[in-house]
């Protein structure tokens, strides 16, 4: 289980290379969103660490701690 309630992991991420990535909640899943462009579900992993699969083939973890 995350270790906050899924109602504190929305907001905005920002890295110096990476740029911004947001996390939304929509209906029932979180909702990654890199650069205000590509929108990836969320699966929680462990703790505050979740995974995506930008697509076949590819797959990275995003931890969300801030």
């Amino acid at each position: 289980l995350p270790s906050h309630p899924i109602e504190d992991y929305p907001g905005d991420y920002e890295h110096p290379g990476y740029g911004i990535y947001s996390i939304r909640k929509s209906e029932h899943v979180l909702e990654l969103i890199a650069n205000n462009k590509i929108a990836m579900p969320l699966q929680h992993y462990h703790f505050d660490v979740f995974f995506v699969q930008l697509f076949v083939g590819w797959a990275g973890f995003f931890d969300v701690r801030k």
